[in-house]
């Protein structure tokens, strides 16, 4: 059909501004959505380890970068992720905003790449498209890019800063089909070999950035030859073994490392590879992901580890049916290349965190972030498709506001989902409406409202979260340290605080130094309540108990020592014994702790040392000194002149 201008509907060819314009559409977009994270607090969620106490990010130092690539973070080695923390922390310190935004221009850019991208496979031959840019073909690209800019799903890698890796990973892939394009679009041309060899260069660099982000980037190799398998003419083999080995290589080490590294003792991984319940668990999991993408509704960061009884569960089914219909689906478009590799892409990204294999999550939405590059593709090839179909001008129109109308929905959905991460009460709150059977969830909002001084409100998520996962050790730790020494001692339970710590003791075999640290202190706490009224020999028990469970924690022994030198029952008080602990105690602190020698002189003093207990006070009074405690030296320092004025009028 032709417009008064003579152009038909399909080769109405906008400038160059056109294009541009939807570009700069599409970024403001994400920042419509996405910019109010910068002014959102840390997740406390990974983010502990990877940023707040990671000391390998604190400076872009030669011993930090050495560290950064060559020792794993939490369980995993990512080091570009870990660089890309060490340079926020260059630029911001640890204020969340400068972290929250490098997510953001991260996604931003992501987004743009996704929008070039599916221009240049428009243009593609394989695309059976003529090779100028029409203008519906900029609008099928801007639907489809928008569609990846502001889904739901991609909330949690955007706003949350452990995700960065699903956002690096995804910004190498891009990078690495960008060059691969390139490279292949350059092998048609005589002359131009160094810059073929500079390309394919520059997609494996993008491939390893990719990979040391994460370690699902091992599947770039598969998606770039995919491409080649259905858009290379014949004979295929040697021009994809010549344009992707490099990719193996690095995707092969990729998987290689991640096989070296500890093991992680989560659910997921417990299911047999090739068991019956792990064909169960994916067929799950392939249709909840579906699900998710498809009606993007009751999202959380965690969701509850259900495993499937059955083949007759409603999911396993609308799994099982899901497969057979993309299977259908794929077969269908087999002699169309570009919806055809859409769906490659999203299947291909997705199955790594499918629980094909196992993992130790068993969905997240931030799994969906690379794979929904896919569908942006595909649908972006359905939607030119759509478009050619309709003869006329009005009804292309319709298809294109009802495209740009589905992406405004998708982004206040988005919108939505962005104020629930505002801090990690109103987080966790979210999730446990969304999951109210995950411990994690009611785990973590106990441990959030806890930190935000509302232990009180705590106190039922802690319950259920035991309740649900009775040996979840984090939980239990957690729950026993603040019943042990929460400010509000009206709140403290220490012989719930003592059975808790014990039972997580137990149940990792006595070899969690952080649960025989607050079995220690629970027992410490306890044993100073049961002094206060003036319990000793219960006290005295607890402390050596405390010292026991804890051999390294010093508070016990000092505690210990000082009530055996002052204890007002002359029956319980003992001065040697008092020396004996209290020096063990300063040994752990290595004679460096004023208020621990000050006990130490104690002790000396009541077994009759009294030189002992002099030169113990003096060095209280040059620890003090060192440790910039003016305040505490004089005092020490006062109480020493005052006891040598009682030796001297006792003599």
């Amino acid at each position: 059909m032709t417009n008064a201008k003579g152009q038909s509907m399909q080769e109405s060819a906008p400038s160059l501004w056109s294009t541009l314009l939807i570009a700069s559409a599409l970024t403001i977009l994400v920042l419509a959505v996405f910019l109010p994270v910068v002014n959102y607090e840390f997740i406390d969620y990974d983010v502990h380890g990877q940023v707040l106490t990671n000391p390998h990010i604190r400076g872009l130092t030669a011993e930090n970068l050495t560290s950064i690539f060559t020792s794993r973070s939490l369980t995993s080695y990512y080091p570009v992720r870990t660089l890309s923390f060490a340079i926020d922390y260059q630029l911001w310190g640890l204020h969340p905003r400068g972290f929250k935004l490098t997510n953001l221009l991260i996604h931003v850019v992501n987004v743009q790449l996704v929008f070039w991208l599916i221009l240049r496979l428009f243009h593609h031959p394989a695309g059976g498209l003529r090779p100028h840019r029409s203008f519906w073909n900029v609008c099928a690209a801007g639907f489809s890019a928008g569609v990846f800019a502001v889904h739901p799903v991609v909330v949690e890698p955007v706003v949350w800063v452990a995700g960065r890796e699903e956002l690096l990973m995804t910004l190498g892939a891009l990078g690495c089909f960008h060059f691969h394009l390139t490279a292949r679009r350059l092998g048609g041309h005589s002359g131009a070999l160094l810059q073929r060899r500079a390309a394919y260069t520059g997609a494996a660099l993008c491939c390893a950035v990719a990979c040391l982000s994460n370690a699902v980037g091992a599947v770039i190799p598969l998606l770039v030859t995919a491409w080649d398998a259905l858009t290379l003419d014949t004979p295929k083999f040697r021009k994809i073994v010549y344009g992707t080995t490099m990719l193996w290589m690095i995707g092969i080490v990729t998987i290689a490392i991640k096989k070296l590294g500890p093991e992680n003792e989560l659910l997921a991984g417990h299911v047999g590879a090739l068991s019956v319940q792990r064909m169960m668990l994916t067929l799950n999991v392939f249709w909840l992901n579906l699900r998710t993408l498809f009606r993007p509704t009751d999202l959380a960061i965690v969701y509850a580890d259900d495993l499937p009884d059955s083949f007759l569960d409603p999911e396993v089914i609308l799994g099982g049916l899901s497969v057979g219909l993309a299977g259908a689906l794929l077969w269908k478009l087999r002699g169309r290349a570009l919806p055809l590799f859409g769906l490659m892409w999203f299947g291909l990204a997705l199955a790594p965190s499918s629980q094909i294999m196992a993992h130790h999550w068993i969905r997240a939405d931030r799994f969906m972030y690379l794979p929904l590059v896919g569908m942006a593709v595909a649908a972006a090839m359905g939607l030119r498709l759509l478009i050619g179909v309709r003869r006329t001008r009005t009804a292309a129109v319709a298809v294109i506001v009802a495209g740009g109308a589905i992406v405004l929905l998708l982004g206040r959905a988005s919108a939505c989902q962005v104020e629930t991460w505002r801090n990690g009460v109103s987080l966790w709150e979210h999730c446990v409406t969304i999951s109210p059977n995950s411990e994690v969830a009611h785990g973590a909002l106990a441990d959030a409202l806890t930190k935000a001084g509302q232990f009180h409100r705590a106190l039922p998520h802690y319950r259920m979260a035991l309740r649900i996962a009775p040996d979840n050790k984090e939980t239990l730790n957690n729950f026993a340290l603040e019943l042990a020494a929460n400010d509000d001692k009206g709140l403290r339970d220490y012989d719930l605080a003592i059975e808790l710590a014990r039972r997580g003791c137990e149940v990792t075999q006595w070899k969690s130094q952080k649960l025989r640290r607050t079995l220690a202190m629970a027992l410490n706490n306890f044993a100073l309540e049961l002094e206060s009224r003036r319990e000793f020999r219960r006290a005295i028990q607890s402390y050596t108990e405390a010292s026991e469970a804890d051999p390294k924690y010093e508070a016990p022994l000092f505690n210990l020592a000082l009530l055996l030198a002052t204890c007002s029952d002359e029956k319980l008080r003992c001065g040697p014994d008092a020396v004996r602990v209290a020096e063990r105690a300063c040994e752990i602190v290595q004679y460096r702790d004023a208020n621990g020698l000050a006990i130490l002189a104690t002790a000396c003093a009541e077994a009759g040392q009294f030189d002992e207990a002099a030169e113990a006070m003096q060095m209280a009074v040059a620890a003090a000194r060192m440790a910039g405690d003016q305040a505490l030296a004089d005092r020490l320092r006062s109480q020493s002149q005052l006891d040598s004025d009682r030796s001297a009028r006792d003599l």
